[in-house]
């Protein structure tokens, strides 16, 4: 269902329609006339439900009176006035009313009465409000034009909560900017693409979380990158089960060039590429180093000394040879039986991977299994010693 959900203020810029009336122009090209831009859009763009949303004291009197009609009856427009002025306004003392007005402007309408967003309870009730009815797969409009001052950036919040939570597209969060008017006509302003900032911030959240590449490709997808949902998703599913050379060769095939047009992409592109960059690195021991201390940083212990391990196995071996599962063997082994804090490492790897503490632990890895805190810094330590 195509929705719009547009907030009401209060103003008395004229003293019949509360607004002065102006001249919007759509970032398509097209212009539409009205005093209150919610409902001139709506009547433009013809959505399957128009949902305002004011405060107690929002000019719901005026906006329903400059409709041409009555709305509802004398009794219930006197009681309106009055609770606008008292700032007192409630659902309903609205909902006489959303009948006449959905006939007169020939769309489904809903008026909801909504908080200031003054504190945090008030914010959180906000989005409360504006979700409600809504369902997933609903292709929603915000309109915060005639709202208060900082409903925009409620507004940019409360649109990847809905996308998020709700499961709602939210297809554009439009705001008529008066102040840069120009000729008579006032720009409309679509703050939407604030939503893809969000977007790349969750999803860079959610890779150093868990190391899983394949959260960037629906937005490199859309930034113009072919292929790169499934290559990255590969990428990321072979690299968390160790098979680093696979996801190598996938993340080498990925044109990250193509993103580049894209302004919002190319804000996170630096961001993701030095995330990525361990498979440039020369030599397989510095990539699976280079993971293991990545893996660190997201407190993946049991992946860091794998990696670990690996890349003190492969650090003995030429690259030609690296690959070479008989010859990886015979290192290990001569490692697991050579310096001690190579012995470390690998007790201590078999410690996190099996869940139980050996017969004979050495001190250090029972040491480093005390907490947290003592297994991080053991482990870098480690890594600096055994890898540099």
């Amino acid at each position: 269902m195509k929705r719009q959900l547009s907030f009401l203020g209060k103003a008395r810029q004229d003293p019949r329609t509360g607004y002065r009336k102006a001249r919007y122009r759509l970032d398509d090209g097209r212009e539409i006339e009205g005093a209150f831009f919610g409902l001139s859009l709506a009547r433009e763009e013809h959505p399957d439900e128009l949902c305002l949303l004011g405060t107690p004291g929002s000019m719901w009197d005026v906006m329903l009176e400059e409709q041409g009609e009555p709305l509802a009856t004398e009794e219930q427009r006197l009681a309106l006035i009055e609770a606008v002025a008292a700032s007192a306004v409630t659902d309903q003392l609205l909902a006489p009313f959303e009948a006449g007005l959905s006939a007169v402007t020939g769309l489904r309408c809903r008026l909801r009465v909504t908080g200031y967003a003054r504190d945090a309870r008030e914010q959180a009730g906000l989005l409360h409000d504006m979700s409600d009815g809504l369902a997933p797969g609903d292709i929603i409009t915000l309109d915060v034009t005639h709202g208060l001052r900082h409903l925009p950036m409620l507004a940019l919040a409360a649109g990847h909560y809905l996308e998020r939570v709700k499961g709602v597209q939210v297809s554009a969060i439009v705001y008529g900017a008066a102040e840069l008017q120009e000729g008579g006509v006032v720009p409309v302003v679509n703050l939407g693409g604030l939503l893809r900032v969000l977007d790349w911030v969750q999803a860079l959240s959610a890779y150093d979380a868990s190391g899983n590449y394949g959260v960037f490709g629906p937005l490199l997808e859309d930034a113009g990158v072919a292929g790169a949902g499934a290559r990255l998703a590969g990428a990321g599913f072979e690299e968390r089960i160790t098979r680093h050379n696979e996801a190598r060769n996938r993340l080498n095939g990925l044109d990250l060039a193509a993103a580049g047009d894209d302004a919002f992409a190319a804000l996170f592109l630096p961001e993701l590429l030095e995330r990525t960059g361990w498979w440039k690195l020369d030599g397989r021991w510095r990539r699976e180093a280079a993971l293991a201390r990545q893996y660190l940083d997201r407190e993946d212990y049991l992946r860091a000394t794998i990696y670990a391990q690996e890349a003190l196995i492969s650090r003995g071996l030429p690259d030609r040879d690296a690959q070479e599962f008989d010859l990886r063997e015979e290192r290990r082994i001569a490692l697991k039986d050579g310096p001690t804090r190579a012995r470390i490492l690998f007790y201590l790897r078999n410690e996190l991977a099996h869940g139980v503490t050996s017969r004979n632990p050495h001190p250090d890895v029972r040491s480093m299994m005390r907490s947290a805190d003592s297994l991080r810094a053991g482990l870098r330590d480690l890594l600096d010693e055994l890898l540099g």
